[in-house]
């Protein structure tokens, strides 16, 4: 990362649809900040779809702050149009 030496990256938090809101997802991200922090990292990154707010709620309350946002566009193409 070109933020410097000791940037680390947290990709998705999945938690099972029937198991939401039972705290999981707050619970491991708990783990991973504190593993960050043992193991001298000093920046932390992670990232989620824009509409799932439960999980932006979840990352808002562990501290994560929001940068900017990538556009994904998509075309479907279909035959024979």
């Amino acid at each position: 990362s070109e933020e410097g030496t000791h940037p680390l990256r947290q990709g998705l938090t999945g938690v099972l649809p029937e198991h939401r809101g039972r705290g999981i997802a707050t619970g491991l991200k708990v783990r991973v900040i504190e593993w960050v922090q043992r193991n001298g990292f000093h920046s932390l990154k992670t990232w989620n779809d824009a509409t799932n707010e439960p999980m932006l709620h979840v990352n808002r309350k562990m501290g994560f702050r929001r940068h900017a946002s990538w556009i994904l566009f998509r075309k479907i193409l279909v035959p024979g149009n």
